[in-house]
């Protein structure tokens, strides 16, 4: 074996120990990013009207930053979530008979930042122990969506001395499966060392 190889061979198995490592060692946070699609169901509150499917998108795209703090490390992990995102969109002004063109010109955006705080679970005990990479997640919580609406001159639109900005509370639950690519037996990782001290 060359010098080359058996140096390769170390660094394969210097991330293989790190890993293991890292997978072993007390976690007290993890952050995400998340990107997706984003639905408001503003026009649910019209009365059959939709002012929101009529000027903007059906959806928005939507960006969102998490960080659990963990409080509990034994059977999983149990912890606090905080979160916050932003989604915008832009549609064509229109006129009082909804016609868009020329004579009404200028875009009109509606922008959200959701707020959420969650309560965290992750069930990473198998995992860790097990060597299974499945970690199924539940979070549940309170949201507060600020949302506002801009006018073709960028500022907060006003009809009728309606302000187009506001704020509402809600709910949150939701149940996932997490996929861990960071699981390493210590078999594994004893048996390379091994392999590359008999080289």
């Amino acid at each position: 074996m060359t010098r080359l190889h058996a140096a390769a061979l170390a660094c394969v198995a210097t991330l293989c120990v790190s890993t293991t490592a890292w997978a072993e060692s007390p976690v007290s946070g993890i952050a995400e990013v998340k990107f997706g699609g984003y639905q408001p169901m503003i026009d649910s509150e019209f009365g059959g009207a939709t002012p929101f499917a009529d000027y903007y998108a059906d959806d928005l795209w939507f960006l969102e930053a998490e960080w659990d703090l963990y409080l509990y490390d034994g059977i999983g992990k149990l912890g606090l979530g905080l979160h916050a995102g932003y989604a915008s969109t832009t549609g064509d002004i229109r006129s009082a008979d909804g016609v868009s063109g020329d004579e009404v010109p200028g875009e009109t955006s509606f922008s959200v930042i959701p707020l959420r705080a969650s309560i965290v679970y992750r069930y990473d005990y198998s995992a860790i122990h097990h060597g299974i990479p499945l970690v199924p997640v539940l979070k549940a919580g309170l949201d507060y969506h600020l949302w506002w609406v801009t006018d073709g001159s960028g500022e907060t639109a006003s009809v009728d001395g309606f302000q187009g900005e506001g704020a509402k509370a809600g709910w949150h639950a939701s149940l996932g499966l997490n996929l861990l690519l960071d699981v390493r037996s210590e078999e594994h990782t004893s048996e390379l060392q091994s392999r590359i001290s008999s080289r």
